[in-house]
């Protein structure tokens, strides 16, 4: 929340924080990581294609053909962690390298 003061915009710092929280483009100055709450509730494609050992195009693939939720930050998409899930469940062709380990076991 923006508050006008003497001629300049003030930021509340809850409001900061909060915005902080989730976006992934800039860092503070104490180094702190960028993106905690957004990283908590979401994957990016990176991460997909490292869960299913897949490549990076094909996770976009799988985004476009299968209507998989998806929330853009800064550019860059992210793929609500229940959003995922629920496809994951919904499909048989890609395994997690877990799940793969347990299908050879059965």
């Amino acid at each position: 929340m923006t508050v006008p003061e003497m001629g300049k915009l003030r930021i509340n710092i809850a409001s900061f924080e909060k915005w902080y929280a989730n976006q992934i483009k800039y860092h503070k100055v104490t180094g702190e990581e960028p993106g905690k709450e957004l990283k908590a509730w979401s994957y990016s494609v990176p991460e997909i294609a490292e869960i299913l050992e897949i490549n990076d195009t094909v996770v976009y693939d799988l985004i476009n053909k299968n209507n998989m939720e998806v929330v853009v930050v800064d550019y860059w998409k992210r793929i609500p962690k229940d959003s995922f899930q629920k496809w994951y469940d919904s499909q048989s062709r890609y395994r997690t390298k877990e799940d793969r380990e347990k299908d050879v076991i059965c």
